[in-house]
């Protein structure tokens, strides 16, 4: 039988199967490549600035740079936390080495929307960076942050998504069987689509996918 739609789980393709290490992550050849360079040579920047379109992974190489430091994550949104106030929080926050973990990562996702006090402290805590913290800032509009910032960050910039490359991926993802409660398998048919996060969130979406129903085991 041939089906249409259907919500198969209520984790989304983008949450589960996030990349997990620098290998997994998809059209960032440029930025992976110094990334493990750095790694090897044990010479992880302590300030990063992660720029481009949303859905680029600049996010989830925070989150693998963070894993690899064996550090304890602060992720702030600071399109909502961005005042003088919530910085002097943030900084609060991660003033102490962690006990359990190795290092902190502060990740600041949408950093361009902190207020001018607020950036004022942030530039303070960059300069004087204590040794088991690191700071990754992430933005879709790496025109907006100041050259004081950029200045005490090494930036990268994350490009789209080529399409050629991130197909092979989606083919990983749904070729995947999924088993269902009657015994039967759906197998996703793949697409194409040059955002990587958009991609699997439309791949979530029931107007964007096809699904085949196989009997049994068969």
């Amino acid at each position: 039988r041939f089906l249409h739609g259907g919500i198969f789980s209520a984790m989304s393709l983008a949450t589960k199967y996030r990349p997990q290490t620098l290998d997994e992550v998809v059209g960032q050849e440029h930025i992976i490549k110094i990334l493990k360079e750095e790694i090897a040579n044990n010479d992880i920047k302590h300030s990063y600035l992660f720029y481009g379109l949303s859905g680029s992974s600049k996010t989830t190489c925070s989150r693998i740079i963070a894993n690899i430091l064996n550090a304890y994550v602060v992720e702030v949104d600071s399109a909502s936390h961005n005042t003088s106030e919530d910085m002097a929080s943030i900084i609060e926050s991660v003033k102490t080495k962690p006990i359990a973990y190795d290092n902190t990562v502060l990740i600041l996702d949408e950093c361009h929307c902190f207020g001018t006090k607020a950036i004022s402290k942030l530039l303070l805590l960059l300069e004087s960076l204590p040794s088991y913290l690191y700071v990754i800032m992430c933005t879709t509009e790496g025109d907006k942050i100041l050259p004081t910032i950029k200045n005490r960050c090494e930036c990268f910039n994350f490009l789209p998504v080529n399409v050629n490359n991130s197909t092979s991926t989606y083919f990983f993802i749904s070729d995947n069987p999924i088993p269902t409660q009657d015994g039967s398998t759906i197998v996703m048919k793949t697409f194409r689509d040059p955002y990587w996060d958009q991609g699997k969130a439309s791949l979530d979406s029931a107007d964007n996918l096809q699904v085949y129903l196989v009997e049994g085991n068969k």
